[in-house]
């Protein structure tokens, strides 16, 4: 029996040090064995994590169970999807009898929500892959916006090419401003991230009435690393329903860039 779990890599506060340990005992008590299970980073095409990030992000559970993160060359083809999309993913996957997803959700500019299982369908993908799906033309459809899941064909790809996966369970976290856990639901993939979705909706959704001429944004630092991931915030608002900006507002984001432009191919 090989059971893989999917985590996000550290661009995102999964709290992984605190909900592995507890998820893999519960999959001891049930039978499985610390040998058959994997725990696999959803790189995607952002760069591979270092040792020390990965100890430092998982803690103790790195002496029980095998560690290893996707390498977006070593994919095979699953299929190609309703729109004719390659579906590329990790050959890790191909031998799994058994799947389980960590992510967060929270908005996100192509999938309305991220988190469920795009740890799979997108984080542990091939180049051709990820460059499909994040291609431009994608927000060209009218249901590729923030914070909508519905009728969005992102977010369809994500849940069909999951479904070519023995997926099997889904830890959906979601956090607060500060990075701190706010709530976390579990259960089958799909309705779990729905559930997830529908109450993230209350904490990350507001309606405005008016534009402003200053918008200042807070960041988390797994965020504020490098300009690609501290760019998230001019794109969310930019793309709302509702604009919130004029010609000549100004937006201001805190970010360290420690990485620069960022050191993975999807930065690059």
């Amino acid at each position: 029996m090989k059971i893989i779990i999917a985590v996000p890599d550290f661009t995102r506060e999964a709290h992984l040090k605190k909900i592995l340990p507890g998820l893999l005992s519960s999959l001891v008590k049930k039978g499985a064995r610390y040998k058959d299970m994997e725990i696999l980073i959803g790189t995607g095409l952002h760069r591979q994590p270092t040792e020390k990030e990965i100890k430092r992000n998982l803690g103790s559970i790195t002496d029980k169970v095998k560690i290893s993160s996707h390498n977006y060359k070593n994919v095979f083809c699953a299929a190609r999807s309703k729109k004719n999309i390659p579906v590329y993913l990790d050959k890790k996957l191909k031998n799994a009898d058994s799947i389980i997803t960590i992510g967060v959700v929270e908005p996100h500019l192509y999938a309305g929500y991220s988190g469920g299982v795009k740890v799979v369908s997108i984080g542990l993908a091939g180049e051709k892959t990820i460059n499909a799906t994040h291609h431009p033309r994608f927000l060209d459809y009218p249901g590729t916006r923030i914070c909508s899941i519905k009728d969005n064909p992102f977010q369809d790809f994500i849940q069909e090419a999951a479904s070519l996966l023995p997926v099997r369970y889904s830890v959906n976290i979601i956090n607060n401003e500060n990075g701190k856990i706010l709530k976390i639901f579990k259960g089958r993939p799909w309705l779990c991230f729905k559930k997830a979705v529908n109450y993230s909706r209350k904490t990350f959704e507001k309606k405005m009435n008016r534009y402003f001429d200053v918008i200042i944004c807070s960041i988390p630092s797994s965020k504020s690393v490098n300009i690609y991931q501290a760019s998230r915030p001019f794109n969310y608002i930019i793309n709302t329903r509702s604009p919130v900006i004029k010609g000549t507002s100004l937006i201001l984001v805190k970010a360290g860039l420690e990485e620069g432009f960022g050191k993975g191919l999807g930065e690059k």
